[in-house]
């Protein structure tokens, strides 16, 4: 009993913070989702596709989509609650999730190409360095642009 009402003094107390304490857990989860997709691509396709691009797009595609189902269901169900959801945020969203993507695929194909290790682990090292502040950029874009209400729907 102490504890929960700390906790809700704290989440009353500390609005923004709880909300990326959400974010955070969101993330998280749908990160393991992406990552266990991600790895289990990368593995297969490494011994069969030399391109390192083709093999991190490959990778990367397929559980990024299936990542962000879960993870807008879970920001505009949870994270994101308290916030109105205008028309259009789905598109929003997926402007954010495309432009991340591609970023993401990018930023992993050159620091490969720049370390020039063609090793398994590295690909997931490389994946977490760029992933990190991707989440950071990722978290204010939504809180701004994809999930805020518009002028006209506050009263």
């Amino acid at each position: 009993m102490i504890f929960k009402n700390l906790f809700i003094g704290l989440t009353e107390r500390f609005p923004r913070i709880y909300s990326l304490f959400k974010f955070g857990v969101s993330s998280g989860v749908s990160l393991l989702l992406d990552y266990a997709i991600y790895t289990l691509i990368i593995f297969i396709a490494f011994a069969q596709i030399d391109s390192r691009l083709a093999r991190v797009a490959l990778a990367v595609i397929p559980a990024q989509i299936l990542s962000s189902i879960f993870n807008l269901w879970v920001n505009k169900k949870i994270v994101f609650v308290e916030q109105k959801h205008p028309r259009g945020f789905i598109i929003r969203y997926y402007i954010l999730f495309a432009a991340l993507m591609a970023l993401r695929i990018l930023l992993i194909d050159r620091i490969g190409a720049r370390i020039e290790y063609e090793n398994f682990y590295w690909f997931i090292l490389f994946r977490f360095s760029v992933d990190v502040p991707l989440f950071l950029v990722s978290f204010a874009i939504q809180k701004l642009w994809v999930f805020r209400g518009s002028e006209q729907d506050t009263p």
